[in-house]
């Protein structure tokens, strides 16, 4: 099944997110992501996305993605047949401080304030740029429009 799959990159993992087989996209895959320096062993895909390194550097989106997968491995460490280790493994990655500062998420800011949102690690160069301001949490969010009491406002700092 796995070889199927290719071009595209398929793995089979244990329990614990450690890669027991991939096929011959997901080996080249992580074989030029970790280049010159060999895949960790055992590779473990949990370790591999959250902790520093090639594949975290990869993944443009990962503050988006780790909540989700660490939730998603806890979920599945505890669902019907307990696994202690991922589970402690899920909770020593969501220990680290950058996880953790992560999962904290943003403050709330008070009604009324300015509230500033660094992109620079969204621009990758010259272009057209489109970004939307969404709420994950289950909190109240108040966007004032022109029309409002407090027109919105768009600063651009530009680094020299």
């Amino acid at each position: 099944m796995l070889e199927r799959h290719d071009p595209l990159p398929a793995v089979v993992l244990n329990r614990g997110w450690d890669v027991l087989r991939a096929n011959r996209g997901a080996r080249q895959l992580f074989g030029r992501l970790y280049a010159p320096d060999p895949v960790p062993e055992p590779a473990n895909v949990l370790r591999m996305i959250i902790e520093p390194g090639p594949v975290r550097q990869a993944v443009r989106n990962w503050s988006d993605v780790v909540p989700h997968l660490l939730e998603r491995a806890r979920r599945e460490a505890v669902g019907g047949v307990l696994d202690r280790a991922t589970a402690g493994l899920a909770d020593e990655l969501r220990s680290r401080p950058d996880v953790a500062a992560l999962l904290a998420g943003p403050k709330a800011a008070p009604l009324g304030t300015l509230v500033e949102f660094d992109l620079t690690g969204a621009l990758s160069g010259n272009g057209t740029y489109a970004f939307a301001v969404k709420d994950g949490g289950s909190n109240t969010a108040w966007y004032s429009s022109k029309e409002g009491a407090n027109d919105p406002q768009l600063v651009v700092t530009v680094g020299s």
